[in-house]
């Protein structure tokens, strides 16, 4: 009985010290994987724990971009007017026809969603959103990334919205009555420019990018218990908000159904395309984080891993992970 006793006792002891142990490397690791706060950097196993920069010399060409779908954008509106082939065909046909595109024409002041609401909309929400999510992120690199990605997005799809408006050159629904009560070039040029819709294309594009956005912070598929309907309503309210400005273009007669679909498919394709381009996916198990650019000064294309609002090495975080099952295994 008392060598029975000796070998509970024992096996108590090792419990508890092989808690103890555990507790201890994992607070040596955070210490060796924080240090102080820095904004800029992130540090890394790999790297001899040693600051290194996410940022370096590779984003010029990302700001260049951006300059040149500026340029683009004001050379495409400026210099290429729209295709008249359709106007041509409008002349031949049957007043019966005519009548598809005889629809009331609504200014600003009597569309369910102004073009000035849009503009405010496209701005505040998503800036707004980035700015808040600091106050939790802080992190200066996941705010560089994000805003890039937004104006670089958002200055691509214009341009494919407004290229494509010119080389179709579709009518609009109240085309007929768009040249009654605008006659001037500019407004016939704006009635010929239905496909695809440009309120659409927008809207799906930063509404898209700013669900991707909150899924990567908050991540409601992730996780159980309190909070999870919250997260998950906040994820889609701004796709909701986008499709019902969409629908919107269609009751006030300026796009066919569509015109709007072809808005989503483009909206859709760039947001997906910048989003993922400086993010990783919402399903990868290093959802939400900024990505890094890989240059000759970096072992490995680093990425973030929040500890504490600093950025580590995730695969440099796995390997440590593996040690410390394997000395788990040992004890």
């Amino acid at each position: 009985m008392v060598g029975f006793n000796n070998v509970l006792v024992q096996k108590e002891l090792k419990k508890v010290h092989k808690k103890e142990v555990k507790e201890i490397r994992k607070k040596e690791k955070n210490e060796k994987l924080c240090g102080k706060r820095h904004l800029f950097c992130c540090k890394c196993k790999c790297a001899d724990n040693k600051y290194i920069t996410w940022w370096n010399w590779f984003y010029f060409l990302d700001y260049f971009f951006v300059v040149l779908l500026i340029i683009s954008n004001i050379t495409l509106t400026s210099v290429y007017e729209p295709t008249d082939a359709f106007q041509q065909t409008f002349n031949r046909i049957s007043d019966t026809e005519k009548l598809e595109y005889n629809y009331p024409y609504l200014d600003d002041t009597e569309e369910v969603w102004p073009n000035s609401w849009s503009i405010l909309v496209y701005i505040v929400i998503p800036i707004f959103t980035f700015i808040v999510s600091q106050f939790w992120v802080q992190s200066l690199h996941d705010f560089h990334n994000i805003i890039l990605a937004y104006i670089s997005g958002f200055l691509s799809n214009l341009l494919f919205i407004e290229f494509f408006k010119r080389v179709f050159g579709f009518l609009r629904p109240n085309f007929i009555q768009h040249l009654i009560e605008r006659s001037t070039d500019d407004e016939l040029h704006q009635a010929r420019q239905s496909f695809p819709s440009g309120h659409s294309g927008n809207a799906m594009f930063v509404f898209l990018i700013t669900t991707f956005y909150l899924f990567g912070k908050l991540q409601p598929y992730r996780m159980k218990g309190d909070g999870l309907l919250f997260k998950w309503t906040l994820c889609w309210l701004p796709i909701l908000l986008g499709i019902y400005i969409s629908i919107t273009r269609i009751t006030d007669f300026a796009h066919y159904t569509r015109d709007v679909f072809g808005g989503w498919v483009i909206g859709f394709f760039i947001a997906s395309l910048f989003y993922h381009g400086f993010f990783y996916s919402s399903f990868n198990v290093l959802a939400g984080f900024p990505r890094i650019k890989s240059s000759k000064n970096f072992k490995d294309v680093f990425v973030g891993d929040a500890v504490e609002g600093n950025f580590c090495c995730g695969p440099c975080a796995e390997n440590d992970d593996e040690e410390e099952d394997d000395d788990e295994e040992d004890l």
